[in-house]
């Protein structure tokens, strides 16, 4: 809370994530939202996805930033970033100090990826998102519980280079992982997201305009 009250003394105004709702895309949040994301690990993605939501909805078709910066493009700026880091942390050697440096670029990066993967449920269906997230969110965090048992079985002797094993092996899945995202991951509403009344009743719509525009003016 003291931070949230100290940055908002100089402008900066930190939102925490909130249920998705359109009506999000009609308030100013806050300042620089990027750098408040990777700062605080909040998501600002759940702005451009309302925002993109709002402006279809309108009749809009909005395929520019704000598509993007939620999808593949801010995810792979995450994986390239982190594994860079990374693979520094590798060259740094013994160099203790420098390695805790870039360990911490390492997770300046890990924030920007808020506005990718994390929140592609929001985008792909807002209707499933909280069922969506828990399913791939639960699917992706068991790695968690095995990731100390593997990397205690790699650095048995505490030995640098048993280390850089570590490091590579990190490297190589936060890379495949966005290969992956990148290639099949999307920002569209996918259309299993409506219920089957809304379809019909876009059909209706769309079939009602249509024998307005063909019907000769009287």
């Amino acid at each position: 809370m003291s931070i949230k009250t100290f940055l908002a003394k100089h402008g900066i105004f930190i939102v925490e994530h909130q249920p998705y709702s359109p009506d999000l895309a009609q308030r100013d949040f806050f300042l620089f939202p990027i750098v408040k994301s990777v700062l605080t690990g909040t998501r600002f993605g759940t702005v451009e996805s309302a925002q993109n939501c709002e402006s279809k909805k309108d009749g809009g078709d909005k395929k520019g930033f704000q598509e993007m910066a939620s999808g593949p493009a801010s995810n792979s700026g995450t994986c390239i970033g982190f594994s860079a880091a990374v693979l520094g942390i590798y060259f740094s050697g013994c160099n203790g100090h420098m390695s805790a440096v870039i360990a911490a670029v390492s997770m300046f990066f890990t924030g920007v990826g808020t506005a990718g993967s994390m929140i592609t449920s929001l985008d792909m269906a807002p209707r499933f998102a909280g069922s969506l997230s828990a399913f791939t969110h639960g699917a992706g965090n068991w790695v968690s519980f095995l990731l100390p048992i593997i990397v205690g079985a790699i650095t048995k002797n505490k030995l640098l280079k048993e280390w850089h094993i570590v490091f590579f092996i990190s490297i190589s899945f936060v890379m495949m992982s966005g290969i992956v995202f990148a290639i099949f991951g999307s920002a569209k509403v996918q259309p299993w997201n409506f219920v089957e009344e809304e379809v019909d009743k876009d059909i209706n719509t769309e079939e009602i305009n249509t024998e307005k525009e063909i019907a000769p003016e009287s």
